[in-house]
């Protein structure tokens, strides 16, 4: 290497340029070692459609059966909200009132500890004078949470009765829980199962109890309470009472009464006790077969696809009783893999047309490492979001969609650089540090710029705000890594004497390159120096595109669709509100309608619209479940006498996965 490729008096930072362009077998490493780690990294990253949200939002529910919407307003509502009103930290609350349910929600401020408030909220309900009134459960205070749901099996049976399709969904969600990486299964779509206690009133009378005596002691009987650990020599103790009763035979066996003279008074000896289901009336057919579903969801930390593989392994080597069918019923997984994989061969597709113009403009080792850099920038950047545990989202993947043009432009206009120094005659090295040190200020300023700007996006606050955050997150790493492969990796890679182009390649590139040149020189350039002795002209004409595209937009011929759900589904869903008072033969007829009108669709496109048609009609309380089917598009229609069950969603059309 010639002496006169060392430079001296350049300023300190320099060096690092010299250092790195000198070794190229290290920086060859140091490329293969990014796309290998960040190949590992994306491989280990977990697959949904949003980014985890913090919804800072605290549901407390309250069932009071046989109330009316008016008294649950004024004995429930009310109250919590008048205790609750000036709880520090509470942005707004918003309450709903039903027949026989209260719910309130309880939205905190930007940066509050919602684990500590959560504890607050039960603490100031728990001391609220005579509450909850008689008839009205507990109430249920929890952190609003959003579970990515995976997979929905239809358990169906059309011999069974429905106490046997629900004891079997039962043994089946058990069943999938003893699986490693399961740990939410829930059965929807089935009618509430309850005890029901008859009781004889005389028998009653000549014990001396009231009702309200006796639902206390049954109350009290039924229980699992935990004492704590005792430490010993001999290891460690658990204490706890174990008292829960789930039959009615453990409940017939409850001790109502005892006397001084030994006299023991059984529930049994004077109630009959019945294990059954709740009197609301509730439809859920497949295809007109009863069905119950069991929901498979994913928590935060674990990875849906893996949910998804022992659940199929499992399904697999499993084996219905006769007259049970399991079947998938909505894959989940399978529609966030498919938008992640259509928008990744996307990507690949545009690197390769990168690339192509690349060596049809520049030498083939200088278009080659260019387009490297690429894939280098982008898939390295991979390992720092996984070590920020950033998972592979919808929102991952626009945010490198934003600034690919901005990689693509570092890596062009450094290669191009160094490719014109080597043109004017300076070696290998000297070409690569010169080129470098030419361009770093305006590439450094122009990236750092869109940095600043993007960084302002990340204390933005509420579910979108958080949403955008992670896309700014990662437009900052994918431009950090950018800079480093433009200044740090691709100079060392090109700083290798002569041309690496043969016959013919080098007569194309020579051809193109004369074109290129001429259009600029050209076309081009005659339209800049019209700009520049017009000035008016590109400003008027950037305003007329600014207010074409506005017009476009409020006439609705470009649409804004924020969920992003029409790159999505399989499945056409149906929520059919009734007015309260409604009979329910008459909701069941008008469902019914619907289901027909489906079924003449399929008969129209031959029996390629419509799979399959689940139906759940519901009266008096929210029936939570998944609608949704095999392919091509099934049709759901769901809970007409009450609102549709609610989900936190993003401030938008509440996502499937929302819980």
């Amino acid at each position: 290497m010639a002496n006169g490729d060392r430079m001296t008096g350049n300023p300190p930072w320099t060096g690092l340029f010299e250092y790195m362009a000198r070794n190229r077998v290290a920086v060859t490493a140091i490329t293969v070692l990014l796309l290998g780690l960040g190949a590992v990294a994306f491989n280990a990253s977990i697959f949904e459609r949003y980014p985890p949200i913090d919804l800072r939002t605290v549901v407390i529910s309250v069932p009071y059966d046989g109330a009316t919407p008016q008294e649950v307003e004024e004995d429930i509502v009310r109250r919590i909200e008048e205790r609750l009103v000036s709880l520090d930290g509470v942005e707004r609350m918003t309450s709903g009132a039903w027949r026989g349910r209260a719910e309130i929600l309880v939205e905190l401020r930007q940066w509050t500890d919602s684990a500590e408030k959560l504890e607050f909220v039960r603490t100031a309900v728990a001391s609220i004078e005579d509450f909850p009134p008689p008839g009205a459960d507990e109430p249920e205070i929890v952190l609003k949470t959003i579970l990515r749901n995976v997979l929905s099996l239809a358990v169906t049976s059309g011999t069974h009765s429905a106490e046997r399709l629900r004891a079997y969904a039962d043994r089946l969600r058990e069943q999938l829980l003893l699986l490693p990486s399961v740990r939410i299964v829930d059965v929807v779509g089935a009618p509430v199962r309850e005890f029901q206690i008859d009781v004889d009133e005389a028998q009653l009378t000549r014990y001396g109890l009231t009702i309200r005596e006796l639902a206390a002691a049954v109350r009290a009987s039924s229980y699992n309470v935990s004492g704590g650990e005792i430490s010993t020599a001999s290891g460690d103790l658990v204490v706890s009472a174990l008292q829960k009763r789930n039959t009615a035979g453990d409940l017939a066996d409850i001790v109502v009464l005892s006397r001084a003279d030994g006299t023991i008074v059984r529930l049994r000896d004077f109630a009959e006790v019945r294990d059954g289901f709740a009197e609301d009336p509730l439809i859920n057919t497949v295809d007109g077969i009863p069905a119950v579903f069991l929901d498979i969801a994913a928590p935060a930390g674990i990875d849906p696809v893996r949910v998804m593989d022992e659940v199929e392994d499992f399904l697999s080597a499993h084996s219905s009783p006769p007259g049970m069918d399991v079947m998938p019923w909505l894959d989940r997984v399978f529609s966030v893999e498919r938008q992640l994989t259509t928008i990744a061969n996307g990507a690949l597709i545009g690197v390769a047309l990168v690339f192509l113009v690349l060596i049809l403009v520049f030498d083939f080792r200088v278009g080659f490492w260019i387009a490297v850099g690429i894939p280098t920038a982008v898939v390295g950047s991979f390992i720092a979001l996984h070590m920020l545990s950033v998972t592979l989202n919808v929102m991952v993947v626009l945010g490198v969609a934003v600034v690919i043009g901005i990689v693509v432009d570092d890596a062009v206009i450094v290669g191009e650089s160094i490719a014109r120094h080597r043109q004017a005659g300076l070696s290998g090295v000297r070409a690569s540090i010169e080129g470098a040190r030419e361009v770093i200020v305006p590439v450094t300023v122009g990236v750092v710029t869109t940095m600043i700007a993007f960084a302002a996006l990340l204390p933005l606050d509420g579910n979108i705000g958080q949403l955008i955050g992670t896309l700014a997150l990662v437009v900052l790493v994918v431009l950090t890594f950018s800079l480093l492969d433009a200044f740090f990796l691709l100079p060392a890679h090109l700083a290798v004497d002569g041309g690496a182009s043969r016959w013919p390649l080098s007569l194309v590139q020579r051809r193109v390159s004369r074109s290129f040149q001429a259009l600029v020189d050209g076309r081009l350039g005659g339209w800049i120096s019209g700009c520049t002795r017009h000035p008016a002209v590109p400003i008027l004409l950037g305003l007329a595109l600014v207010a074409l595209a506005l017009v476009l937009f409020a006439a609705n011929v470009v649409k804004f669709d924020a969920v992003g759900d029409n790159l999505d589904e399989r499945q056409l869903q149906v929520d059919l509100t009734m007015v309260v008072g409604t009979p329910f033969e008459e909701t069941v007829r008008a469902t019914e309608r619907i289901v027909q009108a489906a079924h003449e669709a399929n008969e129209t496109t031959g029996g390629t619209a419509v799979n399959a048609v689940n139906v759940i009609v519901g009266m008096h309380r929210p029936v939570e479940t998944l609608l949704g089917a095999a392919v091509p598009a099934p049709l759901g229609v769901e809970h007409p006498h009450a609102e549709p069950c609610t989900s936190p969603g993003y401030g938008l059309p509440d996502p499937p996965e929302a819980h």
